[in-house]
């Protein structure tokens, strides 16, 4: 255990070093209590959060590290990533029936994350396809469906706009 380079009152745990079996999944359990009286040396009643972390500050290293409880899917692919690029709509929907919303915000932070010369809206109707299943479930008014609704409204928006008619009272004929 080291103390953090950056932060005074927090030290790291490697938990993994070096190339060996790299591209495959790991799983690690620790006993934060633990880790917690080596590093601070008392106990405590609770520990509120830990931060899983990758990097390569003490080697100059370039690195990858993947969190999460299944490998990446078809979103985290570099192929697609374009279509979410900080996953923000895909952990949305991991989160379910957790997701606390608020979904426009989310959304927002969604469209911000495009690159310039995405398509946003055909962007939304694949992702709202996707992850349909994902929330059928829930109740209309949760958060997971409120961004699903507002996905298919962004991808309405897009086929609305390429078929020439605008929103609002100028657009009704």
């Amino acid at each position: 255990m080291d103390a953090n380079l950056y932060v005074a009152n927090a030290y790291e745990l490697v938990a993994r070093s070096g190339p060996a079996a790299a591209g495959e999944w790991h799983t690690k359990q620790r006993d934060l209590s633990a880790d917690f009286r080596t590093a601070f040396g008392r106990t405590v009643d609770r520990i509120d959060a830990i931060c899983p972390m990758t990097d390569g500050d003490r080697t100059g290293a370039l690195v990858e590290g993947w969190y999460g409880h299944h490998p990446p899917g078809p979103m985290s692919d570099p192929a697609t990533q374009h279509h979410d690029p900080k996953r923000l709509i895909e952990q949305a929907f991991e989160m379910g029936a957790e997701f606390p919303g608020p979904a426009e915000d989310l959304l927002l932070s969604w469209i911000l994350s495009l690159p310039a010369d995405a398509d946003a809206p055909a962007i939304a109707a694949l992702l709202a396809e996707r992850h349909r299943a994902q929330v059928a479930h829930l109740e209309d008014k949760h958060p997971a469906r409120r961004l699903l609704m507002l996905l298919e409204q962004t991808a309405a928006a897009g086929t609305a706009r390429a078929q020439g008619r605008r929103g609002g009272r100028r657009g009704k004929s």
